[in-house]
């Protein structure tokens, strides 16, 4: 049969076919078949959901973000909303991988998805702590927007805002300041945020 009569069938029938095919076959066949493309996505999303384990899942998560599939994103939060909050082994949230590779698209829809906007990796870090650190501007405002909290220590008692100042963002310091961060909070070495050149740990 061609992908042109296909795509005439009912999606009771297509569904039937589906379940006959592979992951692969059915990659093979949304690439082939334009007028079920997002049907066939939607199906293949929902088997890698049903079929993989959460390490896989986190891994499918975390490519969908960084490569900016935006669609893939969506359909794997709506089939498994627990996604949100799932942890790989240095205990990071794809909340987290979103602000360390600045998706905006990701952060928001993680955000509706109510992620927990306070996890804490292994190493002490939030996302907002991510985001400040790496300057994603956009990533932080909507983090703060979602009120999440600005005047956390983690890591060796730094918050966002010494992250922010300790890697040159003044942009993003300035935001975090507006949304109410505190500039004399201490760390371990108690040095405030304000302060000069300090120990770069866990600078990694």
């Amino acid at each position: 049969m061609s992908c042109d009569r296909f795509g005439e069938l009912p999606v009771e029938i297509v569904d039937l076919i589906l379940t006959e095919l592979s992951k692969n076959d059915i990659i093979a066949l949304r690439s082939t078949c334009r007028s079920y493309n997002s049907y066939f996505s939607q199906r293949l999303v929902q088997r890698i959901a049903t079929e993989s384990s959460t390490e896989k899942l986190l891994g499918y998560l975390q490519s969908a973000i960084k490569s900016c599939l935006h669609r893939v994103l969506a359909l794997l939060l709506a089939e498994k909303r627990t996604l949100a909050d799932m942890k790989n082994g240095l205990r990071e949230t794809a909340l987290h991988m979103a602000a360390n590779d600045n998706c905006a698209f990701a952060t928001r829809k993680l955000v509706d998805a109510e992620a927990n906007l306070e996890a804490v990796t292994k190493y002490g870090w939030t996302p907002l702590m991510e985001a400040s650190r790496f300057g994603h501007e956009g990533i932080v405002k909507i983090l703060v927007s979602a009120e999440a909290i600005v005047n956390y220590q983690g890591f060796h008692g730094w918050t966002a805002l010494h992250l922010a100042i300790r890697f040159g963002h003044p942009k993003v310091a300035q935001v975090l300041l507006e949304a109410g961060a505190n500039p004399n909070l201490q760390d371990n070495d108690r040095s405030s945020s304000g302060c000069g050149k300090v120990k770069a740990w866990g600078a990694v």
